[in-house]
């Protein structure tokens, strides 16, 4: 089930979602009319997308996007709907992870097939995401994210960092070798060094923060994480 978020002050597009929408197995709305109840919402509650009205009332769309950038990552999961938005707002939005801008009014079918295919992009999203803990690697995106209590954040890492803790992460408890990981560097055919892995690994647990000890050295053996 797809969970999606609509916040529009207007319950004629209220009214108009459910008609286009209606037939749509799969997908499940909540409707927000008011800015500050979408704030308590999101504050408290993750959606699958959201539709965003760039104007609810006296307040700006933007600043919802400004909250939920914080708290996850929401590229390809935000269309904004709007009856005028000026290019440097646009450019904002685009900035802040808006997958699209609907102009009012609305044309419903090329909406619809704007969020199936976000759909599609969120499935196979998820299919190429690992998880172990609060650590979380997309390996289409290259996304490394460490998700807990304080929200989402994510972690920067270098190319060769990301492939030796993608190797670790898509077999949790599994002990991999020095030299299995020392092939990951940016030669597949030539081995790092055993010292460059070892520095690799120290860089990994401290971009890891609280999460670092989850990276586990197996002495005289290799490395897993768990």
């Amino acid at each position: 089930m797809i969970n999606l978020a609509l916040v529009d002050d207007d319950p004629n597009i209220h009214k108009l979602f459910k008609f286009h929408l209606k037939d749509d197995i799969g997908i499940e709305i909540d409707f927000i009319e008011d800015y500050f109840k979408a704030m308590a919402t999101f504050n408290n509650q993750s959606y699958d997308l959201y539709v965003i009205d760039y104007r609810i009332g006296s307040y700006s769309g933007l600043d919802l996007l400004k909250i939920l950038q914080k708290e996850e990552r929401i590229y390809n999961r935000v269309i904004l709907i709007s009856g005028r938005i000026d290019e440097k707002s646009r450019i904002e939005a685009f900035n802040y992870g808006v997958s699209n801008i609907i102009d009012k009014p609305i044309n419903f079918k090329i909406l619809k097939s704007i969020i199936h295919r976000n759909i599609r992009m969120i499935e196979s999203s998820v299919k190429e995401t690992y998880r172990v803990g609060s650590i979380a690697l997309n390996h289409s995106t290259r996304v490394c994210e460490i998700r807990n209590e304080n929200g989402v954040t994510e972690v920067e890492l270098t190319p060769i960092e990301f492939n030796i803790l993608l190797k670790l992460i898509k077999n949790p408890g599994h002990v991999y070798s020095k030299n299995e990981l020392s092939f990951l560097g940016k030669s597949g055919d030539e081995p790092m060094s055993y010292k460059s892995l070892e520095m690799k690994i120290v860089s990994i647990r401290k971009k890891l923060g609280v999460c670092g000890h989850m990276l586990k050295t197996v002495r005289g053996h290799g490395y897993r994480l768990d």
